[in-house]
């Protein structure tokens, strides 16, 4: 079978391999970067890499920011972005997707249907419809063995719930399917307000994610941080609803959070699912420096209020840092939520959902220089112990961490708990006895086997 493989020094190497999401992982040297066209290419050259015992690097679109995440020196990279495609079913009700596709592109589909599907990270649907891992309805997967196997609800039950959350422990995902809905054009945008409107801002989000019946189709973030560009600190809210049908007023569910003032720039509006997503990315840029931290509390308003003084204390010694732009990002997970992802099926997370609801802390700073690396990482690590310890001490602190938003340094799957743990080391032993995805692929969150 033939597909395009580079070598250094040849055409287009440098291209690819300069093309990450982080200058982290841009600064590693592979010995090869291999970029197959189909599940059957993927499944020869980890059948190979099995076989002769290498380590290889596993690249999807790139995007997971820390070190080594999806980058290997001295080895082979397979690089997944030619598996493009998107599929819909003969009734329109399922689309598949290809792992090397892009979420823009998926959505520029589905849009002239009249559909969309969940997304991906955290998703503008996940209020309605729960992780995106949950939404799920069949993966596509090489196993190290280089068969080709789907796993669903029927069909390889243990892999598919393993799947949901368990990072690339079992097997190279090459396509996935998602259920579509209609969606007509969304209601959101971004509101930007002075550092001193935080303390509002917070008592909006805990009555957004500590209501008994939470609007499912709103979704909030909350920033605030420091940036180097302005001079000082900004809050910004970005809320979003799925099915609000006029631009004034808005939804009564994040009216709290639209009274806020003053307001130093507003780009409420309605708007296609397309134009918001094009609008997320332009916020960063490909090839920086820029890494992401995370924990999970409940939500408590104390303790929300003093993340900002948390952070404005841990931030003075990094000032300096060239271009520096910290986001401290807060995120509900609501009970509406966490129920509908219960409700979907097993999956690796480990989540009680009668212990909801939750909210995510991200820690995301970006700077310019390679000098600056180690005092950030360290800041940025004890900014999270400081967090946990004030959540601790009242009895909000929560085991669970969000693996799209953690360091490599962070235990993911331990924070899944015990038996999520005991559940997801038995399913790799059945379908990669040998060990294959944890001794000779570094990138990802292990399993810590025996």
């Amino acid at each position: 079978m033939s597909f395009k493989s580079l070598q250094p020094k040849s055409n287009g190497f440098e291209e690819h391999n300069k093309s990450y999401f982080t200058a982290f992982n841009n600064d590693i040297s592979p010995s090869a970067i291999a970029c197959p066209e189909s599940a059957d290419q993927v499944a020869q050259l980890v059948r190979e890499a099995a076989q002769s015992n290498s380590k290889i690097g596993i690249r999807g679109a790139g995007n997971t920011p820390w070190k080594g995440a999806a980058n290997i020196d001295n080895g082979l990279v397979i690089d997944m972005r030619n598996l493009t495609g998107v599929t819909l079913n003969a009734d329109k009700t399922t689309v598949s997707i290809g792992a090397g596709e892009r979420w823009g592109n998926v959505y520029e589909t589905l849009a002239p249907e009249g559909l969309a599907t969940i997304g991906g990270g955290l998703s503008y649907f996940s209020g309605r419809r729960g992780f995106v891992c949950d939404a799920v309805t069949n993966f596509e997967v090489v196993l190290a063995s280089g068969e080709i196997v789907n796993a669903n609800k029927t069909t390889n039950q243990d892999l598919f719930a393993a799947l949901k959350g368990g990072s690339n422990n079992f097997g190279v995902v090459t396509k996935i399917d998602f259920p579509t809905f209609p969606q007509d054009k969304l209601w959101g945008g971004m509101t930007v307000h002075p550092g001193t409107s935080y303390p509002d801002a917070v008592r909006a989000l805990h009555s957004f994610a500590t209501s008994p019946t939470p609007d499912p189709d709103a979704h909030v973030l909350l920033s605030t941080g420091w940036a180097e560009r302005v001079g000082g600190e900004l809050t910004v809210l970005s809320t979003f609803h799925a099915s609000h049908s006029t631009v004034e007023p808005g939804p009564e569910s994040l009216s709290k959070f639209t009274a806020i003032e003053p307001r130093l720039n507003a780009s409420l509006r309605q708007a296609s699912l397309v134009e918001f997503t094009t609008e997320q990315s332009s916020y960063s840029v490909d090839g920086g420096r820029n890494l992401y931290f995370t924990t999970t509390i409940k939500p408590d308003i104390d303790i929300l209020l003093a993340i900002q003084e948390l952070f404005r204390t841990a931030v003075e010694p990094i000032k300096g840092a060239k271009e520096l732009a910290y986001s401290v990002v807060l995120q509900p997970f609501t009970t509406h939520m966490l129920k509908k992802s219960a409700e979907a099926g097993q999956n690796a997370l480990g989540i009680a959902t009668d212990d909801g609801p939750y909210v995510n802390v991200l820690l995301n700073p970006a700077w310019s220089e390679e000098k600056d690396d180690e005092q950030i990482v360290q800041m940025s690590l004890d900014l999270l112990e400081a967090i946990n310890k004030a959540a601790e001490a009242t009895g909000k602190a929560v085991q669970y961490r969000f693996l799209n938003y953690s360091h490599g340094s962070q235990k993911v799957i331990e924070s899944y708990g015990k038996d999520s743990g005991k559940f997801l080391r038995g399913v790799s032993a059945k379908y990669d006895p040998n060990g294959f995805f944890q001794k000779n692929v570094p990138g990802g969150f292990k399993l810590g086997l025996p």
